[in-house]
């Protein structure tokens, strides 16, 4: 098979401003370089993706930049979308990752897949009478956190992957609110290891839907 390389592969077409302190910054935004990185992640994989998604873009001006893609396929190969990173740095090669192998965040693989996630819910949580659990990807940002969505029977947890790092500042937080009069959702528990935190899904209503509902008063014509 003849893999073609064409600029249409990447989707949206962007350019930015030259960053000095960032000489590789360009190349996550050439088709043929990302579609390489990719190919470098996925060695095995015969199908050509029918185009790579640029789906986030961060940059730390001089000192690193990550783009997130999104892997999309013709519907004629059935096979799901999955997301890969790159970052750049001012110093050292380029790092490719491929989710949910993110290295920042260790706990993201466990949580990523429904046999480990239940595993962590029982364990972490609550002990649940079920065999798997559905895992939704809700948000993720590379290297730093990811938002996930566990469902085990009727109920819902949401678990923030973070760095390590991070924990003890989010845990310090928690606390805090906890003890104010300010409403948010439970914390149900973590894993330091993992940093992986572990919250209920929040029952409430929300201002729109409240004013929604008031019946406002006729107008009074003057």
């Amino acid at each position: 098979m003849t893999l073609l390389h064409t600029t249409a592969l990447l989707y949206p077409q962007v350019s930015f401003p030259d960053d000095p302190g960032l000489s590789d910054l360009p190349n996550l935004f050439d088709a043929d370089w990302v579609w390489n990185a990719y190919r470098g992640l996925a060695p095995t994989q015969a199908a050509v993706p029918s185009r790579f998604r640029i789906r986030q873009f961060a940059h730390g001006l001089g000192r690193t930049a990550i783009v997130r893609y999104e892997v999309e396929w013709a519907p004629d190969e059935y096979l799901p979308s999955e997301l890969f990173a790159a970052k750049v740095n001012s110093e050292g090669p380029a790092e490719i990752f491929r989710y949910p192998d993110d290295p920042y965040l260790p706990g993201l693989i466990q949580a990523a897949h429904p046999e480990t996630a239940l595993r962590l819910v029982n364990d972490l949580l609550v002990a649940m009478r079920a065999r798997r659990t559905g895992v939704e990807l809700v948000r993720y940002r590379p290297t730093a956190r990811a938002v996930l969505c566990h469902t085990v029977g009727k109920v819902k947890f949401f678990a923030r992957v973070m760095r390590p790092d991070m924990l003890p500042s989010v845990l310090s937080a928690c606390g805090v609110i906890s003890k104010s009069d300010f409403v948010a959702p439970r914390l149900a528990g973590h894993w330091q290891k993992a940093a992986l935190c572990g919250r209920r899904k929040f029952q409430a209503k929300t201002c729109a839907g409240t004013y929604s509902a008031v019946r406002l008063p006729t107008p009074i014509n003057f």
